[in-house]
């Protein structure tokens, strides 16, 4: 991908990632870009929890992983830059939300 190059996108859940793929193989151009993304609302996981999650989402094919989480307090923050620093997802987008 070269800088400030569009392409299409779809966002989906890691629940439904394997049968979104299996819906439009062979549809699609080769420039779509498929982000599955996370949502908790109700806290951040622990590292271990987000590094698997991460690893889960990496697994379904993702281009981009996202990760949203509900930071309680400044620690829960602290965890998310800590997963996007030791991560080795080449796209990968937070979302922290107080």
């Amino acid at each position: 991908m070269k800088p400030n190059e569009t392409f299409p996108i779809s966002a989906i859940s890691p629940k439904v990632a394997h049968e979104f793929y299996d819906s439009i193989r062979g549809k699609t151009f080769n420039k779509t870009k498929v982000i599955v993304s996370s949502h908790n609302y109700q806290l951040t996981p622990s590292m271990e929890d987000l590094g698997n999650l991460v690893a889960r989402i990496q697994a379904t094919g993702a281009d981009i992983v996202k990760i949203a989480t509900t930071a309680l307090d400044i620690t829960d923050v602290a965890r998310m830059f800590q997963i996007m620093v030791h991560s080795q997802v080449r796209r990968l987008c937070l979302e922290i939300e107080f």
